[in-house]
C-alpha cells in the first residue's frame, strides 16, 4: 500500500478539492446502479439502468482521477479521452433505456 501511494505522489498526485465531487457522484451512481440492479438482475429495465449508471460512473470517476494529478500533463491527456469514451455511451444508453421504459417499438 505505501509502494502505490508513493508512487501515486511521485507521479504528481495531490487530493484536490475539486475532485470530491466527482468522486461522490461517482460512487452514487455506481451504488444506485447496483443497488437497482441487484432487485432483479434479470429484468430488462433493470439491466439498462445499470448498463446507464456504469458509463456514468466512467466518466465521474475518471474526472475525479484527473483533478489529480496536477503535473503530470500526458497522464490528464489520457484521463480526458477515457472520460470522454464514458461520455459517449452515456447518450446511447440513456436512450435505450427510455426507449424500453415508454414502452417504444423498435422497428
Amino acid at each position: 500500500m505505501y509502494a502505490m501511494m508513493s508512487y501515486l505522489v511521485e507521479h504528481g498526485f495531490r487530493c484536490s478539492l475539486y475532485s470530491v465531487s466527482p468522486l461522490i457522484s461517482a460512487l452514487s451512481f455506481l451504488s444506485l446502479g447496483l443497488f437497482v440492479w441487484s432487485k432483479d438482475k434479470h429484468s430488462l429495465l433493470n439491466r439498462l439502468f445499470m448498463g446507464f449508471c456504469i458509463p456514468t460512473f466512467w466518466w465521474q470517476f475518471s474526472w475525479f482521477i484527473l483533478f489529480n494529478f496536477h503535473n503530470n500533463h500526458a497522464l490528464a491527456s489520457v484521463m480526458v479521452k477515457v472520460g470522454y469514451t464514458g461520455i459517449t455511451f452515456i447518450t446511447v444508453t440513456m436512450l435505450h433505456f427510455v426507449t424500453i421504459l415508454l414502452g417504444f417499438a423498435v422497428t
